[in-house]
């Protein structure tokens, strides 16, 4: 590094960090997280004040930077944020709720006038004119890495001070405060910040005369001409058309069959499981193999059966009838698919405690000041496992396949090597508490009905592979999960009845509920889509080339001497 270079990246890599350890952006970051527990009514409206306060005050700084100087607005907003993070600490380990509120604003305000845009403004005038973009470069990326680790260690570090306890989640603001106010020491003393003159940039030291340093090293200008974009087209779109033309042929592989049984609680009740009445089942879709894509089936049938059993399990039943118009070879899956569920809700997807599922105990006070909340705790016993997610666990369970021409004869799915290797390893066998300490979910009351008792104990969350498959939230409010496989026998050719044991409700949310039957191939399940896509664009390329090429050949454009665009003529 040039020595002249040294002073200027001190200067610039000083003032980003002590900008970021502020903890200005965990605090915008984290907001509503550190005001829900100590302000529940105000902490979303506060939340929202930051916001319009840290967009009114950033104005500020465009009249006052040069009426005050830089010095002076930085020590000004640097005092005035001192203040402020002292104010919240000492507010929030007080139940002060209008000092808390009043002084996070201040706090935001007092960043925004002179701390967030001071240190990108001294970055052309501390550096020399052939070295501006290289020190924005650094300061830039060390500004976003102190970022990451500030918003990383934030919430940590504030559990770690309050030891989980409300009235001292404070105490974080202290150590902001504290190394605000180090910075600013600091600051008085960093090379560039006297009072000695700065230096004129035009006595800098010039870069010396190499090619590197003076921006002349060869370098690859392509020219878009017709002779070399239009075979260029033709390349890309010959290239895009086997790919398309494979992948389409690998989804017409699999066959997929769906059945959607969300109205069969509507129905009329059957007598009895033995005595059933059907209705045809109007929501469906067979998308069979390419091969056998015009096979013949009869459309399929449910009937609704509510057993009403005295221990109180699987009262309703739905009794799925289908036809099966060729045989599946294995391996063959059943999934059970929904719509309109967004698991992908922020809140929902941050609902649960790793601790607590790894089979660390986690106090119930703790789980409801973290993401648990409000499914954390029932009366003074925590929920196990606590969460949105574990507590709206899809409970509808499916029968093997039986063949209704020949009922002995049934089609089983395995329950086991349906979720991906690697998830049983965030979870425990048992859990880190007593059987006093903990109570289920509200919405497992089916599977628990007396609680978690010796008889009945909590699951094991290690190998229950249901369970772990719906705590991989999906990324879209339509999705499938995989319930069951066969990986050993073909499902022959047939009308089979499969039975819907029905605790899942869907209809509350204008959701459905199917069962999805499927085979895979090389591409894995059915995806046309993806393979006419790269037909469509490889179609559009080569229309493209043509319409070029017949342009170019009866209209041909004349070209000018290339060898006058070089810069060192």
């Amino acid at each position: 590094m040039a020595p002249e270079l040294r002073r200027p990246l001190i200067i610039v890599c000083f003032s980003m960090l002590v900008q970021q350890l502020s903890g200005v952006n965990a605090v915008l970051y984290y907001s509503n997280d550190i005001l829900s527990n100590a302000l529940p009514d105000l902490g979303p409206y506060v939340s929202l004040g930051i916001t319009i306060v840290n967009f009114l005050v950033t104005g500020a700084p465009i009249f006052l930077i040069d009426r005050l100087g830089r010095k002076q607005l930085l020590s000004i907003s640097a005092a005035g944020a001192i203040i402020s993070l002292l104010g919240v600490g000492f507010g929030l380990d007080s139940d002060m709720v209008a000092l808390a509120s009043v002084t996070i604003l201040s706090f935001v305000a007092s960043f925004a006038i002179g701390i967030g845009p001071v240190p990108f403004v001294m970055i052309p005038e501390v550096s020399p004119h052939h070295a501006v973009s290289a020190l924005s470069s650094v300061a830039l990326s060390l500004n976003w890495i102190a970022n990451f680790l500030v918003g990383l260690v934030f919430l940590p570090l504030r559990n770690l001070l309050s030891h989980g306890e409300h009235d001292r989640e404070g105490r974080v603001f202290y150590v902001f405060a504290g190394m605000r106010n180090r910075g600013d020491a600091n600051g008085d003393s960093t090379p560039g910040s006297s009072d000695t003159p700065k230096k004129e940039k035009g006595s800098w030291k010039r870069p010396a005369n190499t090619a590197f340093k003076q921006q002349r090293l060869k370098a690859w200008q392509p020219i878009l001409t017709p002779k070399t974009v239009l075979p260029t087209l033709f390349i890309i779109g010959i290239i895009f058309a086997p790919i398309g033309g494979l992948l389409v042929w690998g989804s017409g592989l699999v066959s997929e069959m769906t059945f959607d049984y969300t109205q069969c609680q509507n129905l009329p009740e059957s007598s009895s499981a033995s005595d059933l009445t059907f209705h045809n089942l109007t929501n469906f879709s067979y998308k069979l193999k390419a091969s056998d894509s015009n096979a013949p089936f009869n459309p399929p049938q449910y009937a609704f059966v509510n057993t009403s059993e005295s221990n109180g399990t699987f009262s309703a039943q739905c009794f799925i009838q289908f036809d099966v118009p060729i045989d599946l070879e294995p391996s063959v899956f059943l999934y059970y698919k929904l719509t309109n569920f967004y698991q992908n809700h922020r809140r929902y997807v941050n609902s649960y405690d790793s601790n607590q599922l790894k089979g660390q105990f986690v106090s119930a006070s703790s789980l409801n000041s973290g993401n648990c909340k409000p499914l954390a705790e029932s009366g003074s016993k925590a929920i196990y496992p606590c969460g949105l997610i574990a507590n709206s666990l899809f409970n509808d369970t499916y029968s093997a396949l039986n063949l209704t021409t020949d009922t002995s004869q049934t089609y089983n799915f395995s329950q086991t090597g349906i979720a991906w290797p690697g998830e049983a390893k965030k979870y425990a066998a048992t859990p880190g508490y007593n059987l006093s300490q903990i109570v289920p979910p509200p919405n497992w009351a089916v599977r628990f009905p007396n609680g978690y008792t010796t008889e009945n104990p909590p699951p094991n969350l290690k190998t229950d592979e249901h369970f772990q498959n719906w705590m991989r939230t999906a990324g879209l409010p339509t999705f499938t999960k995989l319930w069951g496989r066969n990986d050993n026998t073909t499902l022959v050719k047939g009308r089979y009845q499969i039975a819907v044991n029905m605790n899942y409700p869907v209809i509350s949310y204008s959701g459905t509920k199917s069962i999805v039957i499927s085979t895979v191939s090389w591409i894995g399940g059915k995806n046309p889509f993806l393979g006419w896509a790269y037909v469509a664009a490889a179609s559009l390329l080569i229309f493209l080339a043509i319409v070029g090429t017949i342009r170019h050949m009866i209209r041909p454009r004349k070209l000018g001497d290339m060898s006058l665009l070089s810069w060192n003529r």
